[in-house]
């Protein structure tokens, strides 16, 4: 039973793992190079930014504090507010910072777009077409069921799905429900999954449950 999609999905699992080792050849080129992807060191006018930004905001809201509690003479009227306003715009804008100078480092350094690849496929692999190949060799619907929840819950696959082209976590998803709730008037949307499905392993899949050879 479903021997097809288990050749496929046997076939995707070696893509992968073939990726991964490429991948890995590549990062070991790149770590004898040190000098070249060195990371940039540390900016430290970003972190001065940053600090003074909090310290305005925790002088502020001593301020307040101070006032509120009568312990400032009444004839003392502070306006807070454009300080605020400065503290925000300095504070913020050096998180903005922090965050354009990191996608700038990442950029330049191939390095981490390797290694998020690499994880990627190693995370499709295991947890998406193991547990794929375990359900259907075991004919376990309910584990189908959980398998797209996890393309639609899990923090990290589905991401991880699209990283490695291996299609769209949500249409993956459907075609699971689909193939565990099956009753002959879904007959339809079936076939218009089908039209949209880039997953190989489960377009063969529906296929077999069209065509009846998916049923034990």
């Amino acid at each position: 039973m479903h021997e097809r999609v288990i050749e496929e999905i046997d076939r995707r699992i070696k893509r992968l793992e073939a990726e991964v080792e490429i991948l890995d050849r590549s990062l070991e080129s790149l770590e004898s190079a040190p000098k070249k992807f060195a990371p940039k060191p540390k900016n430290d006018a970003l972190y001065y930014m940053v600090f003074i930004g909090l310290w305005m905001l925790v002088g502020i809201g001593v301020l307040v504090y101070l006032s509120r509690s009568g312990r400032l003479p009444g004839t003392i009227n502070v306006p807070l507010l454009p300080y605020v306003l400065i503290a925000l715009v300095v504070l913020l804008g050096g998180l903005a910072y922090a965050i354009w100078e990191r996608r700038e480092r990442e950029k330049l350094d191939p390095r981490g777009e390797l290694e998020e690849k690499i994880r990627s496929a190693n995370l499709v692999v295991k947890f998406f077409y193991e547990p794929l190949k375990k359900a259907l060799l075991e004919d376990d619907p309910s584990a189908l069921r959980v398998l797209g929840d996890r393309l639609l819950e899990d923090p990290i696959l589905p991401s991880a799905v699209e990283k490695v082209n291996e299609g769209d976590p949500k249409k993956m998803a459907y075609a699971l429900y689909l193939y565990a709730s099956y009753t002959p008037e879904m007959r339809d949307e079936v076939e218009n999954l089908l039209e949209v499905l880039g997953n190989k392993p489960l377009r063969v899949l529906l296929e077999e449950l069209l065509s009846g050879r998916g049923e034990s």
